[in-house]
């Protein structure tokens, strides 16, 4: 019962506006981005029609072919430097607030979904349609509220932001394994302190798998349970990786969500508690 609840916790994250904010995998925090002044711009980087390069060449250009003294020529290229530099600059923090306009103070991320909140306040203020093939992709994301962002991200090394469709999907299916055989095995439970045959049903087969390898309901649940928290443990433990080593230099930051994950391995724990139970008794009936 106690599994049951963990994993009816893990599916309420992030399904609605309505939804405890605590209760996510991951939350993206966008308050600060992009800092496009707190890094290093490529050269060939072209924002509204200026080029940083282009100018830095330019200003060498025209002071080298000045017809006056050196002091002037060095005087005239240091302020044409200066100019082209504060272009840059502007134009650079110009696209900055035009990006930061367009996106949310953050997104929370969910089993089946995702939410975003504004930056005054904490909780939700939209959230996505929740899916059975759910996959947080962050560059689609970025891509449909914004297409500037993509001038400012690094041209490689991203696509793990891009988040995994298959394990996803994998995991959401695990979990919903889990919980049906966790409730048909909590039913049976119930079912033996009114009926003593009722054991019987606790080992009637749940799944056959290659090999002919019968296995249990408590332990369909408990693999289920298992392999879904691992499945999420690893997507968002690299997507958190890939976001602070990519996005946290321009302003960005992600955290673990504490309480669904904790959720989530108190299930795992709950569920090899039953089967450990379960084997107990099974071991002291056939004594």
């Amino acid at each position: 019962m106690s599994a049951l609840i963990c994993l009816a916790i893990v599916f309420v994250g992030c399904t609605s506006t309505s939804s405890p904010t605590e209760l996510y995998f991951l939350k993206v925090e966008l308050t600060n981005f992009p800092e496009l002044g707190s890094v290093h711009l490529r050269r060939s980087l072209s924002i509204a029609g200026v080029d940083a390069s282009d100018a830095a060449n330019k200003a060498s250009s025209e002071a080298s072919n000045v017809k006056s003294s050196a002091s002037t020529a060095a005087i005239y290229a240091s302020d044409t430097a200066e100019t082209a530099v504060s272009q840059v600059t502007d134009k650079v923090q110009s696209l900055s607030d035009e990006i930061n306009s367009h996106l949310p103070g953050f997104y929370s991320v969910g089993l089946w979904g995702y939410c975003q909140g504004q930056k005054e306040t904490a909780s939700y203020s939209n959230c996505s349609q929740p899916s059975t093939s759910f996959s947080f992709d962050l560059l689609s994301i970025f891509g449909s509220v914004s297409p500037a962002i993509g001038e400012v991200l690094p041209d490689e090394n991203n696509k793990v932001l891009a988040g995994y469709h298959d394990v996803s999907r994998w995991s959401i299916s695990a979990y919903i394994l889990g919980f049906v055989s966790t409730f048909v095995a909590v039913v049976f439970g119930i079912t033996t302190m009114f009926f003593s045959r009722g054991k019987i049903w606790l080992i009637i087969p749940s799944l056959i798998v290659p090999g002919q390898k019968k296995l249990t309901i408590s332990e369909s649940a408990t693999i289920f349970v298992t392999g879904a928290s691992i499945g999420v443990t690893v997507i968002y433990g690299l997507i958190t990786g890939a976001i602070q080593s990519i996005l946290h230099p321009l302003g960005a930051d992600a955290s673990f969500g504490t309480h669904l994950f904790t959720a989530t391995w108190l299930a795992v724990a709950f569920s090899f508690a039953a089967l450990l139970i379960w084997l107990i008794e099974m071991f002291c009936c056939c004594i």
